[in-house]
């Protein structure tokens, strides 16, 4: 089952990289960013019970824990610890919020 995660992961990582940006330099860019900051933003919707949303002040879900995932792969990748800043982002608009660079990957069922 692991290994089906971290082949999902990495297919669900590379594709959001990819939509993130237009150009290889733009992908580059936002890589080196992840490497000097730390973390990688996330939009994520948290209004999907099961997938992404709050509970008692905590975020959880499965996108959540595949957000987890993707960090300890780039921290390995990287070279440095990578964690997750999960930026709630209206369903509608996650799209036209990645492509304008408020963050560098979506999740919440796209």
């Amino acid at each position: 089952m692991k290994l089906n995660l971290k082949l999902l992961l990495s297919w669900a990582a590379g594709l959001a990289l990819l939509a993130s940006s237009s150009t290889r330099a733009a992908e580059s860019a936002a890589l080196q960013q992840i490497k000097q900051d730390g973390k990688i933003r996330l939009g994520m919707y948290l209004g999907f019970e099961g997938l992404s949303f709050s509970q008692r002040g905590k975020t959880i879900g499965l996108e959540v824990s595949l957000a987890d995932l993707l960090c300890e792969e780039l921290s390995k990748d990287l070279g440095r610890e990578v964690k997750a800043e999960i930026v709630n982002q209206e369903w509608a608009q996650i799209i036209q919020e990645l492509r304008a660079g408020k963050h560098h990957a979506a999740f919440s069922a796209v």
